[in-house]
């Protein structure tokens, strides 16, 4: 895949990607993205640098709807700093569709 676009991925999503300074996607996540769009499951493994962030979520930030009032999709990490760091991650995305990101842990 040489965009974001050819994965289906909306044009605001593109844009907020490119603002990242992602506008080419990763291999992993050319193969991730449409699996997660599809509403399948996905059990990937990745290195550093893979992009697995992006993959699921602007896969997922794409099947959701925006404002629906309850927490629609839960992303578990194994522990609260990285629970923050995705959260913060990916809130820049979803500022962009209109979605609400939040973190969970213990105080």
């Amino acid at each position: 895949m040489e965009s974001f676009e050819e994965l289906g991925l909306g044009a605001e999503l593109v844009a907020a990607l490119a603002s990242e300074g992602a506008e080419v996607p990763t291999p992993f996540q050319a193969a991730a993205i449409p699996v997660i769009r599809r509403g399948n499951n996905l059990f990937g493994k990745a290195g550093p640098g893979a992009g697995t962030l992006v993959a699921y979520g602007a896969a997922l930030l794409e099947r959701l709807e925006p404002g629906a009032g309850a927490a629609r999709a839960l992303i578990l990490v194994h522990a609260r700093e990285s629970a923050q760091g995705l959260a913060e991650a990916l809130a820049r995305l979803a500022s962009a569709t209109g979605h609400a990101v939040a973190a969970v842990g213990s105080p």
